[in-house]
Protein backbone atom coordinates (compact mmCIF):
# COMPACT_ATOMS: atom_id res chain seq x y z
CA UNK A 1 0.00 0.00 0.00
CA UNK A 2 1.23 3.39 -1.19
CA UNK A 3 0.06 6.92 0.47
CA UNK A 4 0.76 10.26 -0.28
CA UNK A 5 3.36 12.32 2.12
CA UNK A 6 1.52 14.56 4.98
CA UNK A 7 3.53 16.88 5.08
CA UNK A 8 3.44 19.20 8.16
CA UNK A 9 4.90 22.64 8.21
CA UNK A 10 4.88 25.40 10.71
CA UNK A 11 2.71 28.94 9.54
CA UNK A 12 5.43 31.98 8.54
CA UNK A 13 4.68 34.03 11.95
CA UNK A 14 4.90 30.66 14.30
CA UNK A 15 8.44 30.38 12.71
CA UNK A 16 9.60 33.53 12.50
CA UNK A 17 8.35 34.78 15.91
CA UNK A 18 10.31 31.70 17.26
CA UNK A 19 13.25 32.03 16.20
CA UNK A 20 13.54 35.47 16.77
CA UNK A 21 13.24 35.06 20.58
CA UNK A 22 15.75 32.19 20.27
CA UNK A 23 18.64 34.72 18.53
CA UNK A 24 17.49 37.02 21.28
CA UNK A 25 18.59 34.80 23.77
CA UNK A 26 21.66 34.02 22.49
CA UNK A 27 22.40 37.73 21.41
CA UNK A 28 21.93 39.12 24.71
CA UNK A 29 24.53 36.54 26.52
CA UNK A 30 27.15 39.06 26.90
CA UNK A 31 29.96 36.56 25.44
CA UNK A 32 28.27 34.76 22.52
CA UNK A 33 29.62 36.82 19.71
CA UNK A 34 32.77 35.64 20.93
CA UNK A 35 31.65 32.36 21.26
CA UNK A 36 29.84 32.50 17.86
CA UNK A 37 33.41 34.18 16.11
CA UNK A 38 35.70 31.18 17.81
CA UNK A 39 33.45 28.40 16.72
CA UNK A 40 32.97 29.72 12.91
CA UNK A 41 36.44 31.28 12.87
CA UNK A 42 38.64 28.90 15.77
CA UNK A 43 39.84 32.05 16.65
CA UNK A 44 37.35 34.28 18.22
CA UNK A 45 37.93 38.25 18.20
CA UNK A 46 40.84 39.49 18.54
CA UNK A 47 40.88 42.61 20.96
CA UNK A 48 42.57 45.96 19.56
CA UNK A 49 42.16 48.71 22.18
CA UNK A 50 39.80 50.69 24.54
CA UNK A 51 38.58 53.96 24.01
CA UNK A 52 35.96 56.18 25.70
CA UNK A 53 32.19 55.37 26.05
CA UNK A 54 29.75 57.46 23.68
CA UNK A 55 25.95 57.04 23.98
CA UNK A 56 25.77 55.59 20.47
CA UNK A 57 27.82 52.27 22.25
CA UNK A 58 26.62 49.14 23.62
CA UNK A 59 26.83 49.54 27.43
CA UNK A 60 27.39 45.56 27.32
CA UNK A 61 31.14 46.40 25.82
CA UNK A 62 31.81 48.66 28.58
CA UNK A 63 35.20 47.82 30.09
CA UNK A 64 34.68 47.48 34.01
CA UNK A 65 38.24 47.08 35.34
CA UNK A 66 39.22 50.39 33.08
CA UNK A 67 36.14 52.70 34.43
CA UNK A 68 37.16 51.63 37.99
CA UNK A 69 41.17 52.65 37.17
CA UNK A 70 40.30 56.02 35.65
CA UNK A 71 36.69 56.98 36.67
CA UNK A 72 35.58 57.17 33.28
CA UNK A 73 33.85 54.70 30.79
CA UNK A 74 35.68 52.90 28.21
CA UNK A 75 34.64 49.91 25.81
CA UNK A 76 36.30 47.49 24.11
CA UNK A 77 37.66 47.80 20.59
CA UNK A 78 37.85 44.52 18.43
CA UNK A 79 39.44 44.12 14.81
CA UNK A 80 37.63 43.44 11.93
CA UNK A 81 36.75 40.02 11.19
CA UNK A 82 36.21 39.11 7.98
CA UNK A 83 33.13 38.30 6.79
CA UNK A 84 32.52 34.43 6.24
CA UNK A 85 29.62 32.80 4.37
CA UNK A 86 27.55 31.28 6.74
CA UNK A 87 25.91 28.22 4.35
CA UNK A 88 22.83 26.23 6.03
CA UNK A 89 21.99 22.81 3.70
CA UNK A 90 18.75 21.43 5.14
CA UNK A 91 17.76 18.28 3.93
CA UNK A 92 14.15 18.07 2.87
CA UNK A 93 13.69 14.51 1.90
CA UNK A 94 10.56 12.64 3.02
CA UNK A 95 12.24 10.76 6.29
CA UNK A 96 12.42 14.73 7.63
CA UNK A 97 8.76 14.93 7.40
CA UNK A 98 8.27 11.92 9.59
CA UNK A 99 7.87 12.02 13.26
CA UNK A 100 5.39 11.19 16.48
CA UNK A 101 6.21 14.23 18.64
CA UNK A 102 4.12 17.71 18.25
CA UNK A 103 6.83 19.06 16.03
CA UNK A 104 7.74 16.56 13.40
CA UNK A 105 11.77 16.63 12.20
CA UNK A 106 11.44 19.47 9.74
CA UNK A 107 9.59 21.82 11.51
CA UNK A 108 11.89 21.43 14.04
CA UNK A 109 14.71 21.67 11.95
CA UNK A 110 12.87 25.42 10.26
CA UNK A 111 13.18 26.70 13.81
CA UNK A 112 17.15 25.79 13.76
CA UNK A 113 17.66 26.87 10.96
CA UNK A 114 16.36 29.95 10.71
CA UNK A 115 17.57 30.75 14.64
CA UNK A 116 20.93 30.05 13.66
CA UNK A 117 20.80 31.97 10.54
CA UNK A 118 19.14 35.16 11.92
CA UNK A 119 22.51 34.73 14.50
CA UNK A 120 24.40 34.74 11.37
CA UNK A 121 23.03 37.96 10.39
CA UNK A 122 22.90 39.90 13.26
CA UNK A 123 26.74 38.94 13.88
CA UNK A 124 27.13 40.55 10.34
CA UNK A 125 27.87 37.20 8.03
CA UNK A 126 26.27 36.28 4.34
CA UNK A 127 23.68 33.66 5.04
CA UNK A 128 23.01 31.23 2.54
CA UNK A 129 19.96 28.13 2.07
CA UNK A 130 20.56 24.72 0.24
CA UNK A 131 17.56 22.43 0.31
CA UNK A 132 17.87 19.11 -1.11
CA UNK A 133 16.62 15.29 -1.80
CA UNK A 134 17.20 13.82 -4.82
CA UNK A 135 17.97 17.14 -6.34
CA UNK A 136 18.91 20.71 -4.94
CA UNK A 137 15.29 21.81 -4.80
CA UNK A 138 16.74 25.63 -3.21
CA UNK A 139 19.45 27.44 -3.70
CA UNK A 140 19.54 30.52 -1.90
CA UNK A 141 22.53 33.01 -2.75
CA UNK A 142 25.27 34.68 0.13
CA UNK A 143 23.82 37.73 1.38
CA UNK A 144 24.18 39.87 4.78
CA UNK A 145 20.53 41.01 4.88
CA UNK A 146 17.78 40.30 6.80
CA UNK A 147 15.27 39.87 4.09
CA UNK A 148 17.57 36.81 2.89
CA UNK A 149 17.00 35.51 6.31
CA UNK A 150 13.06 36.28 5.91
CA UNK A 151 12.71 34.39 2.40
CA UNK A 152 14.20 31.52 3.95
CA UNK A 153 11.74 31.29 6.80
CA UNK A 154 8.93 31.37 4.13
CA UNK A 155 10.39 28.73 1.94
CA UNK A 156 10.77 26.66 5.16
CA UNK A 157 6.88 27.01 5.58
CA UNK A 158 6.58 25.55 1.86
CA UNK A 159 4.70 22.37 1.99
CA UNK A 160 5.78 21.67 -1.30
CA UNK A 161 9.38 21.83 -0.24
CA UNK A 162 9.30 18.65 1.10
CA UNK A 163 9.48 14.73 -0.20
CA UNK A 164 11.31 12.74 -2.13
CA UNK A 165 14.64 10.16 -1.70
CA UNK A 166 17.68 11.56 -0.02
CA UNK A 167 20.89 11.88 -1.99
CA UNK A 168 23.30 13.27 -1.18
CA UNK A 169 25.94 13.18 -4.16
CA UNK A 170 23.52 16.39 -5.52
CA UNK A 171 24.97 18.64 -3.60
CA UNK A 172 28.94 17.63 -3.48
CA UNK A 173 30.04 18.94 -6.71
CA UNK A 174 28.18 22.20 -6.73
CA UNK A 175 29.10 23.30 -3.70
CA UNK A 176 32.59 22.37 -3.48
CA UNK A 177 32.84 24.44 -7.15
CA UNK A 178 30.76 27.23 -6.14
CA UNK A 179 31.80 28.21 -2.70
CA UNK A 180 35.06 29.56 -1.44
CA UNK A 181 37.32 29.25 2.00
CA UNK A 182 36.13 31.37 3.59
CA UNK A 183 32.54 29.61 4.30
CA UNK A 184 31.10 27.58 7.08
CA UNK A 185 28.68 24.72 6.36
CA UNK A 186 26.34 23.82 9.05
CA UNK A 187 24.32 20.53 7.46
CA UNK A 188 20.99 19.70 9.17
CA UNK A 189 19.55 16.11 8.45
CA UNK A 190 18.26 13.13 10.16
CA UNK A 191 21.13 11.22 8.50
CA UNK A 192 18.67 8.52 7.68
CA UNK A 193 19.65 6.25 4.78
CA UNK A 194 22.78 5.74 2.44
CA UNK A 195 25.95 8.17 3.77
CA UNK A 196 28.73 7.24 2.11
CA UNK A 197 28.51 10.23 -0.10
CA UNK A 198 28.00 11.93 2.85
CA UNK A 199 31.12 11.03 4.35
CA UNK A 200 33.16 11.99 1.32
CA UNK A 201 31.35 15.66 1.00
CA UNK A 202 32.00 15.87 4.70
CA UNK A 203 35.84 14.90 4.75
CA UNK A 204 36.17 17.24 1.33
CA UNK A 205 34.53 20.03 2.85
CA UNK A 206 36.32 19.75 6.01
CA UNK A 207 39.50 20.48 4.47
CA UNK A 208 38.55 23.41 1.76
CA UNK A 209 36.36 25.41 3.92
CA UNK A 210 36.47 27.31 6.97
CA UNK A 211 34.85 24.19 8.84
CA UNK A 212 31.77 21.84 8.67
CA UNK A 213 28.94 21.52 11.91
CA UNK A 214 26.30 18.73 11.21
CA UNK A 215 22.60 18.51 13.40
CA UNK A 216 21.27 15.51 13.45
CA UNK A 217 17.76 16.02 13.77
CA UNK A 218 15.58 12.81 14.73
CA UNK A 219 12.35 11.59 16.45
CA UNK A 220 13.03 9.67 19.48
CA UNK A 221 11.10 6.54 17.50
CA UNK A 222 14.55 6.90 15.03
CA UNK A 223 16.65 6.23 17.84
CA UNK A 224 15.10 4.04 20.19
CA UNK A 225 12.25 1.72 20.28
CA UNK A 226 10.76 1.70 23.97
CA UNK A 227 9.12 -2.01 25.31
CA UNK A 228 5.60 -2.38 25.19
CA UNK A 229 4.76 -0.95 21.94
CA UNK A 230 3.02 -4.22 20.33
CA UNK A 231 2.66 -4.06 16.66
CA UNK A 232 3.59 -1.00 14.82
CA UNK A 233 2.72 0.15 11.04
CA UNK A 234 6.14 1.10 9.84
CA UNK A 235 6.19 3.20 6.61
CA UNK A 236 9.43 3.21 4.07
CA UNK A 237 10.07 6.89 3.93
CA UNK A 238 11.35 6.25 -0.10
CA UNK A 239 8.60 4.13 -1.57
CA UNK A 240 5.50 5.09 0.70
CA UNK A 241 5.02 1.14 1.59
CA UNK A 242 3.45 0.32 4.85
CA UNK A 243 4.48 -2.76 6.86
CA UNK A 244 2.84 -4.13 10.39
CA UNK A 245 5.70 -4.73 12.36
CA UNK A 246 5.71 -6.66 16.12
CA UNK A 247 7.78 -3.61 17.97
CA UNK A 248 8.41 -6.08 20.72
CA UNK A 249 10.44 -8.53 17.95
CA UNK A 250 12.68 -6.08 16.27
CA UNK A 251 13.50 -3.88 19.43
CA UNK A 252 16.32 -5.11 20.28
CA UNK A 253 18.01 -5.66 17.20
CA UNK A 254 17.27 -2.34 16.32
CA UNK A 255 17.86 0.23 19.20
CA UNK A 256 21.51 -1.71 18.79
CA UNK A 257 21.45 -1.23 14.98
CA UNK A 258 20.51 2.50 15.13
CA UNK A 259 23.19 3.17 18.26
CA UNK A 260 26.17 1.72 16.50
CA UNK A 261 24.71 3.67 13.13
CA UNK A 262 24.61 7.52 15.09
CA UNK A 263 27.87 6.47 17.14
CA UNK A 264 29.71 5.75 13.30
CA UNK A 265 27.71 9.16 12.03
CA UNK A 266 29.64 11.22 14.77
CA UNK A 267 33.14 9.60 14.42
CA UNK A 268 32.56 10.07 10.76
CA UNK A 269 32.05 14.16 11.78
CA UNK A 270 34.44 14.13 14.32
CA UNK A 271 37.41 12.14 12.07
CA UNK A 272 36.86 14.94 9.38
CA UNK A 273 37.87 17.33 11.96
CA UNK A 274 33.94 18.92 11.44
CA UNK A 275 31.68 19.88 14.57
CA UNK A 276 28.68 17.53 15.12
CA UNK A 277 25.44 17.41 17.34
CA UNK A 278 22.51 14.89 17.92
CA UNK A 279 19.00 16.30 19.08
CA UNK A 280 15.62 15.14 19.56
CA UNK A 281 12.22 16.79 18.48
CA UNK A 282 11.78 16.95 21.61
CA UNK A 283 14.43 19.05 23.20
CA UNK A 284 12.93 22.07 23.95
CA UNK A 285 15.36 24.38 24.59
CA UNK A 286 17.20 25.37 21.29
CA UNK A 287 19.29 27.89 22.73
CA UNK A 288 21.15 25.86 24.55
CA UNK A 289 21.39 22.87 22.36
CA UNK A 290 23.28 25.72 19.92
CA UNK A 291 25.40 26.56 23.25
CA UNK A 292 26.08 23.41 23.87
CA UNK A 293 27.32 22.48 19.85
CA UNK A 294 29.27 25.35 20.11
CA UNK A 295 31.09 24.19 23.45
CA UNK A 296 32.80 21.61 21.50
CA UNK A 297 34.87 23.61 19.85
CA UNK A 298 35.43 26.40 22.36
CA UNK A 299 36.96 23.68 24.43
CA UNK A 300 39.40 22.74 21.85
Amino acid sequence: MKVELNVSTLEFRELWKMSVINVWKLVELLKFQFIYYKVITSRGIEFDRLREYTESDDARFIDWNSYARTGKPHVKVFKEERKLDIVYVLDVSSTMTLGTTALVKNEYASILLTTLALVSHTLGDRVCFIAFADRIKVFVDPSPTVDTVLQIAKILCDKNLYGGEKKWEVITHPILETFGPDSFFFIISDFIGEKQALYDFVLKASNRFEGVAGIMVRDPFDSYIPEGIGKIYIQDPSTGEITLVDADKIRNEFNARVKEEEKEIREKFTEAGALFAKVHTTQGDMVKLILDLFGERLWK
